[in-house]
């Protein structure tokens, strides 16, 4: 693995924190969480051959920082945890997870936000989650990446708005191999990734608005080569009700392969398709329900190469509650990877979360998940696991709404 400079990334996000920790001598919320889980996973080692079962137990700690104001909000939070396993001590280590944001809000119809984001974790594909990279499984492995995000959004007049983001992320994996397999392993690859957009859009009524939109990305990769992607799309938003969104988008994309010399691509090394995505969230007096899917380039998660994903998922979540939180959510993805002869994968997951919290000071937290994934002849490429928790809760402070991320 190549080394990865990571000095611009860290720069930033030592600007963020004393930004925020300034701001956080003013008026700031502190609201830490303690979590103690024990669980089970059908399969700690997903290499495919043989399910390699194990009981844990899992000790972590929020502490978050959040401050709003008028115009402004910010958050700063660190999440520190600790695994341990019944049988495979191997297994055994520490996580840790640092985020850092701010948004503004100005008078005259402009917002910016910038967020960044530092986490190591060890993974194994994501079986619920809609937004994050590794939709697919993958064989376990150390994840070191940090990641960035801006974002500027302003209005022209009473009926034109602007916008423009950029992100950047850096993802490297150190897989652990199962001692007890004999399994070649699969392999996975370090990546770095720049995304940028800009876009116009124009308020047709008081609820609707339809606009263009061009978008760059740039996937590195250590082994397969790197990759150029242009989308160009139609997009709209529309607020069907005070409670209902509709947003999508819809267009080609050009896709430009740089192979490495020690990879042979046959064929052309330039693509294109058609990208669209499209999503709904409702919101009801018991809770909030988003609907999305989305098909396009993407940079293929932790396997090698990148590829093409559809992915349809749904989130449906507890509204505030002072005694019962709750959450679900499923979704189906196929990867169509752009390595001729690797096999497209197919993977389905399910995962849900409730808590009861008889005191605002405690929580009793149940959680599973489930997921399940094939594709092509190669075991390590299909398999299945079930993961299921306990957990209690501490508030020192007191719960509030918002609910923290859970570890899937």
């Amino acid at each position: 693995m190549r080394p990865v400079p990571r000095v611009r990334c860290r720069a930033i996000t030592a600007v963020l924190l004393a930004v925020l920790t300034r701001q956080a001598a003013r008026a700031a919320t502190f609201e830490p969480e303690v979590r103690a889980e024990v669980g089970h996973s059908d399969v700690v080692y997903y290499v495919g051959e043989e399910p390699r079962p194990d009981w844990f137990a899992v000790g972590a700690l929020l502490l978050p920082l959040r401050g709003e104001g008028p115009r402004n909000r910010w958050e700063l939070s660190w999440e520190p945890a600790a695994f341990r396993h019944r049988e495979m001590a191997e297994l055994d280590h520490y996580e840790h997870r640092v985020r850092v944001a701010a948004e503004s809000v100005r008078r005259e119809g402009t917002s910016f936000a910038v967020a960044a984001g530092w986490q190591r974790s060890q993974e194994q594909g994501d079986p619920t989650s809609t937004l994050a990279g590794d939709l697919f499984l993958v064989p376990r492995s150390e994840l070191d990446t940090s990641s960035f995000l801006a974002s500027l959004r302003r209005e022209r007049g009473a009926r034109l708005v602007w916008n423009v983001e950029a992100r950047a992320a850096d993802s490297n994996y150190t897989p652990l191999p199962d001692p007890e397999a004999d399994l070649p392993p699969v392999v996975l690859e370090d990546r770095r990734e720049v995304e940028v957009a800009a876009g116009l859009s124009r308020l047709v009524s008081r609820a609707t608005e339809v606009g263009l939109e061009c978008r760059y990305l740039r996937y590195e990769l250590d082994v397969t080569g790197d990759e150029n992607d242009h989308l160009l799309s139609v997009t709209t938003r529309r607020r069907t009700s005070e409670r209902t969104t509709v947003e999508g988008r819809v267009g080609v994309f050009r896709r430009e392969l740089e192979p490495s010399e020690t990879v042979e691509v046959p064929g052309d090394t330039t693509e294109a398709g058609i990208q669209a995505a499209i999503g709904l969230e409702h919101a009801t007096a018991q809770g909030r329900v988003s609907v999305t899917g989305s098909h396009g380039p993407s940079s293929g998660g932790g396997l090698a190469g990148t590829s093409t994903d559809t992915v349809v998922g749904v989130r449906w979540g507890s509204a505030r509650a002072d005694r019962l939180r709750w959450g679900t959510g499923a979704r189906w993805a196929m990867r169509d990877p752009t390595i001729e002869g690797d096999p497209t994968l197919r993977s389905v997951g399910a995962g849900g979360d409730v808590e009861w919290l008889p005191k605002p000071q405690i929580g009793l937290r149940l959680r599973a998940d489930w997921v399940r994934q094939s594709g092509g002849d190669a075991i390590a490429r299909n398999g299945s696991f079930l993961t299921a928790s306990i957990g209690l809760h501490w508030y020192p402070l007191g719960a509030t709404s918002r609910r923290g991320p859970g570890r899937r």
